[in-house]
């Protein structure tokens, strides 16, 4: 690889890094980690379950975000040691 193919793959990750950090704000990440962090409070307590049908829906809720959140962290992750090679 010469200089120039280098960094044109420079330019390339410094571009995914700026889309991933918009992704971050669209996909409004943190918004995600505090909704989780609730539902997650919610289930811990010794009632949740009374009502088995809203549980489902708040476990099912809980299973999206957690998904959601890994996901974008992965990504994050991967960007970042591609970065730094």
């Amino acid at each position: 690889m010469n200089n120039i193919e280098f960094k044109d793959v420079e330019q390339k990750i410094e571009e995914l890094v700026a889309r991933v950090a918009k992704i971050k704000t669209i996909d409004k990440v943190e918004d995600k980690q505090t909704e989780l962090s609730a539902l997650q409070q919610a289930s811990a307590e010794p009632e949740f379950w009374n009502d088995t049908q809203k549980a489902k829906e708040v476990s099912r809720q809980i299973d999206m975000l957690k998904t959601a959140i890994d996901t974008f962290f992965d990504l994050q992750k991967r960007l970042h040691l591609l970065s730094n090679i």
